[in-house]
Protein backbone atom coordinates (compact mmCIF):
# COMPACT_ATOMS: atom_id res chain seq x y z
CA UNK A 1 0.00 0.00 0.00
CA UNK A 2 2.81 2.16 1.00
CA UNK A 3 4.46 1.91 -2.26
CA UNK A 4 1.14 2.16 -4.61
CA UNK A 5 0.81 5.57 -2.41
CA UNK A 6 4.58 6.93 -3.53
CA UNK A 7 3.95 5.70 -6.82
CA UNK A 8 0.67 7.51 -7.29
CA UNK A 9 2.04 10.65 -5.58
CA UNK A 10 4.65 10.56 -8.16
CA UNK A 11 2.51 10.33 -11.00
CA UNK A 12 0.73 13.20 -9.76
CA UNK A 13 3.78 15.25 -9.19
CA UNK A 14 4.96 14.62 -12.76
CA UNK A 15 1.57 15.91 -14.04
CA UNK A 16 1.44 19.25 -11.96
CA UNK A 17 5.01 19.89 -13.16
CA UNK A 18 4.06 19.17 -16.81
CA UNK A 19 0.38 21.45 -16.75
CA UNK A 20 2.31 23.98 -14.91
CA UNK A 21 3.91 26.15 -17.65
CA UNK A 22 0.00 25.66 -19.29
CA UNK A 23 -1.45 27.31 -16.10
CA UNK A 24 0.86 29.55 -15.86
CA UNK A 25 0.81 31.12 -19.26
CA UNK A 26 -3.28 31.05 -18.79
CA UNK A 27 -3.37 32.72 -15.74
CA UNK A 28 -0.91 35.59 -17.01
CA UNK A 29 -3.05 35.83 -20.18
CA UNK A 30 -6.31 36.04 -17.93
CA UNK A 31 -4.25 38.60 -15.81
CA UNK A 32 -3.17 40.27 -19.25
CA UNK A 33 -6.39 40.56 -20.16
CA UNK A 34 -7.74 42.24 -17.10
CA UNK A 35 -5.38 44.66 -16.96
CA UNK A 36 -5.97 46.06 -20.07
CA UNK A 37 -9.67 46.05 -18.62
CA UNK A 38 -8.08 47.98 -16.31
CA UNK A 39 -6.85 50.57 -18.42
CA UNK A 40 -9.63 51.19 -20.63
CA UNK A 41 -11.55 51.88 -17.28
CA UNK A 42 -8.91 54.67 -16.25
CA UNK A 43 -9.11 56.11 -19.90
CA UNK A 44 -12.85 56.72 -19.77
CA UNK A 45 -12.91 57.72 -16.48
CA UNK A 46 -10.11 60.69 -18.09
CA UNK A 47 -12.94 61.29 -20.20
CA UNK A 48 -15.22 61.53 -17.93
CA UNK A 49 -13.83 63.62 -15.21
CA UNK A 50 -10.92 65.81 -16.91
CA UNK A 51 -13.36 68.58 -17.81
CA UNK A 52 -14.82 68.92 -14.15
CA UNK A 53 -11.34 68.37 -12.73
CA UNK A 54 -10.12 71.79 -15.04
CA UNK A 55 -11.48 74.27 -12.27
CA UNK A 56 -9.91 72.61 -9.69
CA UNK A 57 -6.69 72.48 -11.66
CA UNK A 58 -5.77 76.27 -11.59
CA UNK A 59 -6.81 77.58 -8.58
CA UNK A 60 -4.04 74.36 -7.75
CA UNK A 61 -1.05 76.36 -9.79
CA UNK A 62 -2.08 79.86 -8.76
CA UNK A 63 -2.03 79.11 -5.42
CA UNK A 64 1.87 78.42 -5.39
CA UNK A 65 2.82 81.47 -6.88
CA UNK A 66 6.51 81.59 -7.94
CA UNK A 67 7.35 78.82 -5.42
CA UNK A 68 9.80 76.34 -7.73
CA UNK A 69 9.08 73.42 -5.25
CA UNK A 70 5.30 73.82 -4.65
CA UNK A 71 4.50 74.64 -8.30
CA UNK A 72 6.36 71.60 -9.35
CA UNK A 73 4.85 69.55 -6.57
CA UNK A 74 1.60 70.64 -7.98
CA UNK A 75 2.46 69.73 -11.89
CA UNK A 76 3.57 66.76 -10.51
CA UNK A 77 0.48 65.77 -8.76
CA UNK A 78 -1.95 67.21 -11.77
CA UNK A 79 -0.36 64.92 -13.77
CA UNK A 80 -0.52 61.86 -11.89
CA UNK A 81 -3.99 62.30 -11.07
CA UNK A 82 -4.42 62.13 -15.49
CA UNK A 83 -1.73 59.47 -16.52
CA UNK A 84 -0.33 57.20 -13.06
CA UNK A 85 -3.27 54.83 -12.95
CA UNK A 86 -3.48 54.01 -16.56
CA UNK A 87 0.20 54.25 -17.20
CA UNK A 88 0.22 51.62 -13.72
CA UNK A 89 -2.31 49.58 -15.22
CA UNK A 90 -0.09 49.24 -18.80
CA UNK A 91 3.61 48.45 -16.59
CA UNK A 92 1.40 45.47 -14.85
CA UNK A 93 0.52 43.98 -18.62
CA UNK A 94 4.44 43.72 -19.17
CA UNK A 95 5.55 40.81 -16.56
CA UNK A 96 2.60 38.72 -17.69
CA UNK A 97 3.48 39.02 -21.06
CA UNK A 98 6.79 38.14 -20.29
CA UNK A 99 5.69 34.93 -17.91
CA UNK A 100 4.09 34.11 -21.59
CA UNK A 101 6.87 34.22 -23.12
CA UNK A 102 8.41 31.75 -21.10
CA UNK A 103 6.23 28.97 -22.36
CA UNK A 104 7.45 29.04 -25.44
CA UNK A 105 10.55 27.42 -27.02
CA UNK A 106 12.37 30.07 -27.64
CA UNK A 107 11.45 32.34 -24.49
CA UNK A 108 13.91 35.62 -25.47
CA UNK A 109 12.65 34.99 -29.10
CA UNK A 110 9.38 35.03 -28.19
CA UNK A 111 9.49 38.22 -25.72
CA UNK A 112 10.96 40.29 -28.31
CA UNK A 113 8.67 39.30 -30.89
CA UNK A 114 6.14 40.59 -28.44
CA UNK A 115 8.06 43.80 -27.72
CA UNK A 116 8.93 44.49 -31.46
CA UNK A 117 4.70 44.29 -31.87
CA UNK A 118 4.21 46.49 -28.95
CA UNK A 119 6.47 49.31 -30.38
CA UNK A 120 5.41 49.32 -34.18
CA UNK A 121 2.01 49.57 -32.84
CA UNK A 122 3.11 52.30 -30.35
CA UNK A 123 5.27 54.06 -33.51
CA UNK A 124 2.17 54.48 -35.78
CA UNK A 125 -0.25 55.85 -32.83
CA UNK A 126 2.64 58.49 -32.66
CA UNK A 127 2.64 59.73 -35.74
CA UNK A 128 -1.28 58.98 -36.78
CA UNK A 129 -2.83 60.43 -33.61
CA UNK A 130 -1.79 64.04 -34.26
CA UNK A 131 -2.24 64.28 -37.55
CA UNK A 132 -5.29 62.24 -38.23
CA UNK A 133 -7.44 61.58 -35.09
CA UNK A 134 -6.71 64.99 -33.38
CA UNK A 135 -8.29 67.33 -36.39
CA UNK A 136 -11.17 64.29 -37.16
CA UNK A 137 -12.37 63.56 -33.46
CA UNK A 138 -10.63 65.84 -31.18
CA UNK A 139 -9.00 64.56 -27.99
CA UNK A 140 -11.95 63.27 -26.60
CA UNK A 141 -12.66 61.20 -29.13
CA UNK A 142 -9.23 59.78 -29.36
CA UNK A 143 -9.14 59.27 -25.67
CA UNK A 144 -12.76 56.94 -26.26
CA UNK A 145 -11.36 55.27 -29.10
CA UNK A 146 -8.01 54.31 -26.93
CA UNK A 147 -10.52 53.25 -24.28
CA UNK A 148 -13.13 50.83 -26.49
CA UNK A 149 -9.67 49.65 -28.32
CA UNK A 150 -8.11 48.66 -24.53
CA UNK A 151 -11.80 47.11 -24.04
CA UNK A 152 -11.43 45.14 -26.74
CA UNK A 153 -8.23 43.64 -26.35
CA UNK A 154 -8.86 42.65 -22.63
CA UNK A 155 -11.87 40.79 -23.78
CA UNK A 156 -9.91 39.15 -26.52
CA UNK A 157 -7.14 38.33 -24.16
CA UNK A 158 -9.73 36.73 -21.38
CA UNK A 159 -11.27 34.89 -23.94
CA UNK A 160 -8.41 33.36 -25.07
CA UNK A 161 -7.39 32.47 -21.55
CA UNK A 162 -10.73 30.87 -20.99
CA UNK A 163 -10.11 28.67 -24.37
CA UNK A 164 -6.11 27.27 -23.29
CA UNK A 165 -6.93 24.28 -21.81
CA UNK A 166 -3.70 22.41 -19.54
CA UNK A 167 -2.47 19.18 -21.34
CA UNK A 168 0.00 17.11 -19.95
CA UNK A 169 3.59 16.97 -20.80
CA UNK A 170 6.65 14.57 -20.42
CA UNK A 171 9.13 16.65 -18.07
CA UNK A 172 12.22 15.47 -17.27
CA UNK A 173 13.52 16.93 -13.65
CA UNK A 174 16.57 19.60 -14.03
CA UNK A 175 18.90 19.13 -11.66
CA UNK A 176 20.21 22.45 -10.24
CA UNK A 177 23.58 22.74 -10.08
CA UNK A 178 24.79 25.26 -6.55
CA UNK A 179 27.78 26.70 -8.38
CA UNK A 180 25.43 28.25 -11.19
CA UNK A 181 22.52 29.01 -8.52
CA UNK A 182 25.38 31.17 -6.60
CA UNK A 183 26.77 32.33 -9.65
CA UNK A 184 22.95 33.41 -11.02
CA UNK A 185 22.55 35.08 -7.04
CA UNK A 186 25.46 37.44 -7.59
CA UNK A 187 24.27 38.57 -11.37
CA UNK A 188 21.13 40.69 -10.53
CA UNK A 189 22.30 43.52 -8.83
CA UNK A 190 24.59 44.89 -11.68
CA UNK A 191 22.55 43.31 -14.76
CA UNK A 192 19.97 45.95 -12.88
CA UNK A 193 22.25 48.79 -12.41
CA UNK A 194 23.24 48.43 -16.01
CA UNK A 195 19.33 48.41 -16.83
CA UNK A 196 18.65 51.41 -14.84
CA UNK A 197 21.32 53.70 -15.99
CA UNK A 198 20.86 52.59 -19.49
CA UNK A 199 16.63 53.49 -19.07
CA UNK A 200 17.90 56.76 -17.48
CA UNK A 201 20.46 58.13 -20.53
CA UNK A 202 17.76 56.69 -22.80
CA UNK A 203 14.80 59.02 -21.58
CA UNK A 204 17.75 61.80 -20.77
CA UNK A 205 18.10 61.73 -24.67
CA UNK A 206 14.38 61.68 -25.66
CA UNK A 207 13.84 64.96 -23.61
CA UNK A 208 16.95 66.14 -25.10
CA UNK A 209 16.13 65.67 -28.56
CA UNK A 210 12.31 66.76 -27.87
CA UNK A 211 14.35 70.14 -27.02
CA UNK A 212 16.51 69.91 -29.92
CA UNK A 213 13.55 68.84 -32.12
CA UNK A 214 11.75 72.10 -31.10
CA UNK A 215 14.57 74.45 -32.07
CA UNK A 216 14.08 73.46 -35.43
CA UNK A 217 10.81 72.21 -35.61
CA UNK A 218 8.57 74.44 -32.68
CA UNK A 219 7.37 73.17 -29.73
CA UNK A 220 4.38 71.30 -30.64
CA UNK A 221 2.68 68.00 -30.99
CA UNK A 222 3.63 67.18 -33.81
CA UNK A 223 7.42 68.15 -33.26
CA UNK A 224 6.94 65.62 -30.24
CA UNK A 225 5.11 63.29 -31.92
CA UNK A 226 7.69 63.07 -35.13
CA UNK A 227 10.47 62.62 -32.51
CA UNK A 228 8.42 59.80 -30.98
CA UNK A 229 7.62 58.12 -33.54
CA UNK A 230 11.30 57.81 -34.70
CA UNK A 231 12.64 56.73 -31.60
CA UNK A 232 9.94 53.97 -31.15
CA UNK A 233 10.82 52.74 -35.18
CA UNK A 234 14.74 52.72 -33.97
CA UNK A 235 13.95 50.43 -30.84
CA UNK A 236 11.90 47.76 -33.05
CA UNK A 237 14.50 47.94 -35.79
CA UNK A 238 17.00 47.07 -32.95
CA UNK A 239 15.00 44.31 -31.95
CA UNK A 240 15.16 42.45 -35.81
CA UNK A 241 17.48 40.12 -35.61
Amino acid sequence: LRTNSLRLYDRHTQFAKAVKPKRLRTNSLRLYGLCELGVAVCCFSVWLSFSKLVPWYAPLLTACGDGLLCLSLARFAIAGSVVLPTAIGLGLSFPFLGDLAAGEKAPAHYLAKLYFANLIGAALCAILAPYLLFPWIGLSGAILIASAIDLIVGCRALYLAKEMHPEPRPSQPSVENPARSTEGGRRPAPILTIAFVSGLVFFALEVIWTHLAGVVAGTSVYAFSSMLFIVLSGLALGLMR
